[in-house]
Formats: C-alpha cells, structure tokens, sequence
C-alpha cells in the first residue's frame, strides 16, 4: 500500500468524525454485525434468566456458569460448570481469538448498551490509553487462575534468605507463599445453594453500575475490559497464538470506515495496513469492521498468528495519555485504590474492586491536571481552558475529590484491619512458639484489638470480620466489658457458630448473668450435642437459674 494511501488511513477516522461518517468512500454504513450481537447477547442474558428460574422452581440447578468459579476447582477441587466454561473459552480464543468476549460476556453486553446510549445524546466514549494499568487484567487472570496452581508446585518459602525473614516477620508472611495441598477433584456441577458465590443484590447492582456505565464514561466503550477483567487479561494472550483473525484483502482503500466502527479502541485501518491483518488483542471479534467495509475488503480468515505475523508497512508510534511519570504515579495510585476497596466492609468482590481501582487512578489524574491549570475535558465536557475551571469543571472537581476523599477514607479502614491482622498474627505465632503470655505476644494481641476497633469506629457499615477478630481479641485478654457486645455483634451476623455462643456463655457467666449463660450454652448446645463439658455447664446454670 503507497505512504499516501497510509496517511489517509491514518486521518480518515478523525476526518470521519468531524463530518459525521462522510468521506471519499461516501458514509460510514450501519453494522448489520452489531445487531445480529446484540441479538446473542441478549440470548445469553435470557438463559440466565432460564438458569436461575429453574434453580428456584427445583431448588437445585447446575452450578453457575461464570469463569470465576473455576477459582474453586483450582484452590478448592470443586468441579463445577464456570470451570468447564472457561477451559472452552480459553480454548477456543486459541483458535478463534477473542470471540467468546465479544459475543458471549454479558458485561461486554453492558458496556456495549451503554456506549450505545450515550452516542445516542451525543457523547462518544473517549478511550483511556495507559502503557502500564493495561496489564492489569493480565496480573489478576494470573492472581485467580495461576496463582494457587504455582504455590502448589513450587514452595517459595524454601528459597528465602534467613536475613529476609528475620527483617520481614517471614513466619507472618512465610503463609502467602507456602506450598498448598493438593485437593481432591470432587463434583459440584449441579448445586442446591446456587447463589452461594454471589454477592448480594446491593452488591451485584452497584458492579453493574460501576462495570457499566461509570466505567464507559471514564475510561471509554470497552473501558472494563482494557483495564479491569482478569479474564479478557489472559484470553488477551491466548489471542495471539489465534490463527483465525480479521484479514484485508487488496481492495482496501485506507478510508477508516473500519476503525471509526470499532468500539474497542483498535486501530482497525492501521492494523490491516502494517500486518494485513488485526493483531491487536484488544478486539473482541464483533465484526463491526467487517460489516462497515465499503469495499468488502475485510474477512475473517486463516493465517499465521499474531505473535508470528510480520510487519508490511512502517508500524505508526503509539500514543498514551501519560508520560512515564504519570504511569508510574497512577500505577501506585491504582493499587492503593484496589486495596482500599477489594473486600471493603466484607462486601466489595475482585471485579468490583478491579473496576473502582480504574476509575481512581483516571480521577487523579483528571484532579492533577485541573491542579496544575492544564486544559481538561472529560468526554464532552470541557472542565478547564487552561485559564480557568468552567462551571463544569468546578462541580467536577467538587465531585471528584469527594470520590477520592471516599477512597482515602476505605483506604484507612482497610489499613486498620490490616495492622489488626497483622498483630494478630505477630501473637498467634507467638503462641506456636510457646510465648503466649510473654509481654510481647499480650502486647501485640492488645495492638490488634485496638486496631479492629479503630476499623469499627471509622466504617460506614457493619464489619461481621472486624467485630468477630475484635470481640476474641478482648475475650482473650479477659476484658469482658469490651468483648461482650463485639462478640454479640459477630453472633447476629453467625448465629451458628459455635465457639462464639460458648465464648458469651463464659463472658455472661463471668459477669453473673447466669441466666444469659445458660440461653448461649443452649444454643451451642444445639450444634454440638456432643460436647459433655457444655452438658456439665448447662446443669451447673440451671441450677444457678433455679430450673
């Protein structure tokens, strides 16, 4: 292809944009392609629907087909049908690419519902480019799937150094890399507690919110998958050993058309003219390109893959939102975040987690830049002409920095239990070392009661994990008063466990509740009838009660 026709290949998109589809190769044609999706992606909604219908009428159902539980068969040995589910999918992205994304991933189906609605009011989703957040949905696909798999394998804890352990408190942190054992496969593809693995509906609304149109309208139309889906991560490298891509032909002009109809930041027109084919691993196969061809000069066909395809024509330098600074700020931006939020109150899930972390790190660098006076927009809206905030960009930064004031304030809840559950530990391998009641290890069990309190005090919702760790804390340093309504706290959450229904029974006894006691030991009584010290205690109370 001559340079001419790749400098216009190179402007058409933008050319496209500004005159609303039209150019020398007349306007930019609606994909048939992207209805023909929607109608699977709504199919595949609807056999969810089917799915959890039929787990209601019969009271068990095939397990969820969700990616996700294969992290059960990996850690646990738990067979179940989301593992099945993401060995076909893996596979077939070895062969095909990245089909399984585009036409069968229901949150693709989200973020494709809501770009479409917003170009519907005239704002068009701008992508977010980063060097660095974009591996990201690599480095959790590797947490969830590969992760367990490596620990059992290798034991890491061999290879390290004593002066390392003695420097980092190793027997604490000695748990993160100890070998697992290997668990034996059993069967779960057909379940009775079906939603046992999900969050609850406060939960699963706000990750749709977050994962749909919050995530579109700050990081562009596939903002999720580019930055936060583990699974889009790995099936991205499994794309590049796909023989079957999206291919050109000679017919192709360089008009754009392609490129302007991608949803998923790809540079369809560049692609084809530097490699005859697609070989980014951002595209999800939805053939909208195909579709929009005004010459009919792209197809999906056979062919060397990505990671063997040859270049034909000077590769155009990439482009990022951010210098290399900027990067590395976000970077440390975007774990802060993601530790801030994942499992924030018990509640927050990975993906959830994944996509809040995104959105943080674009929201300081928005805040940064209106800092500094740089001109600023966010998608159609011009926050700062580089002399001053506008209206907008005044209530942005309002709105923003109460965002990131969230954030920092789960980022000290979360700092708290950690330190919590690090002293925690600090005495428990005290106690394995025989120093239980050493100055030390009482010291350390106090820091951590403290510290869950801390957590408690400064939560905006009830912490069943904070009061459990709080309330055995205090019982164990034999401070009733403060272990008493912690411990309750922990029971209405688990009502039947039943070392904490005898750890009541104690403190009420202790406290000459007699009769408090004897309610607590009744109840542990009833899971665990089996227990003759509980029986003695239960004929001592009553008794005491006059029973």
């Amino acid at each position: 292809m001559s340079d001419v026709a790749g400098k216009t290949a190179t402007k058409a998109p933008r050319d496209a944009r500004r005159r609303d589809g039209g150019d020398a190769c007349g306007p930019v044609r609606p994909s048939k392609s992207s209805r023909r999706r929607a109608w699977v992606l709504a199919g595949v909604h609807a056999a969810i629907l089917v799915h959890v219908a039929h787990w209601k009428v019969a009271g068990r159902t095939l397990s969820p087909v969700e990616p996700s539980e294969a992290m059960y068969t990996l850690e646990l040995g738990y067979l179940n049908a989301g593992f099945l589910l993401f060995l076909v999918a893996a596979a077939s992205t070895l062969i095909f690419g990245r089909f399984f994304c585009g036409w069968a991933c229901h949150v693709v189906a989200y973020q494709d519902l809501c770009g479409w609605a917003m170009r519907k009011v005239g704002v068009r989703p701008r992508p977010f480019r980063s060097r660095f957040l974009a591996y990201v949905p690599f480095a959790a696909g590797f947490y969830m799937f590969f992760w367990p798999s490596l620990k059992r394998a290798v034991n890491f804890a061999e290879y390290v150094p004593d002066a390392v352990r003695r420097a980092f408190d190793w027997p604490t942190a000695e748990r993160w890399f100890d070998a697992y054992r290997r668990p034996e496969l059993s069967n779960h593809l057909v379940v009775e507690d079906f939603w046992r693995t999900f969050p609850g509906p406060a939960v699963a609304i706000l990750t749709l919110v977050v994962c749909g149109p919050v995530i579109v309208w700050f990081l562009g139309n596939k903002g999720f998958c580019n930055y936060g889906c583990p699974y889009g991560g790995l099936f991205g490298v499994a794309d590049r050993l796909a023989p079957v891509r999206i291919r050109v032909t000679d017919a192709c002009e360089g008009c754009g058309h392609c490129t302007v109809a991608c949803t998923s930041d790809v540079r369809v027109h560049e692609e084809v003219r530097v490699y005859g084919a697609v070989v980014d691993a951002k595209c999800l196969k939805c053939l909208d390109c195909v579709s929009v061809c005004p010459k009919d000069a792209l197809y999906v066909g056979w062919g060397a893959p990505a990671i063997a395809t040859k270049t034909r024509a000077p590769r155009p330098k990439r482009t990022y939102d951010l210098t290399l600074g900027e990067e590395l700020a976000l970077t440390a931006v975007f774990v802060g975040a993601f530790f801030a939020w994942r499992s924030l109150y018990d509640a927050v899930p990975l993906l959830l987690a994944l996509g809040l972390a995104s959105i943080t790190a674009f929201v300081v660098r928005v805040l940064w830049r209106l800092a500094r006076r740089r001109p600023t927009s966010l998608q159609n809206l011009k926050l700062h002409d580089g002399r001053r905030l506008t209206v907008a960009g005044r209530v942005a930064a309002l709105g923003l920095g109460a965002f990131v004031g969230v954030v920092a304030h789960a980022g000290y809840v979360q700092w708290q239990g950690f330190v919590g559950g690090y002293r925690l530990r600090v005495h428990n391998d005290a106690i394995e070392a025989g120093r239980g009641d050493s100055a030390e290890s009482l010291a350390a069990l106090r820091g951590a009661a403290e510290a869950f309190e801390r957590e408690i005090a400064a939560s905006w919702a009830r912490s069943p994990r904070a009061e459990l760790a709080a309330g055995r804390s205090w019982f164990k340093l034999r401070e009733a008063d403060r272990a008493l309504p912690r411990l309750q706290g922990a029971v209405a959450f688990a009502p039947q466990a039943a070392d904490l229904r005898m750890m009541l029974a104690i403190l009420r006894g202790t406290r000459g509740d007699a009769a408090g006691a004897l309610v607590e030991v009744e109840a542990y009584l009833a899971l665990k009838p089996d227990d003759p010290d509980a029986r003695k205690m239960q004929v001592e109370l009553r008794r005491a009660v006059g029973r």
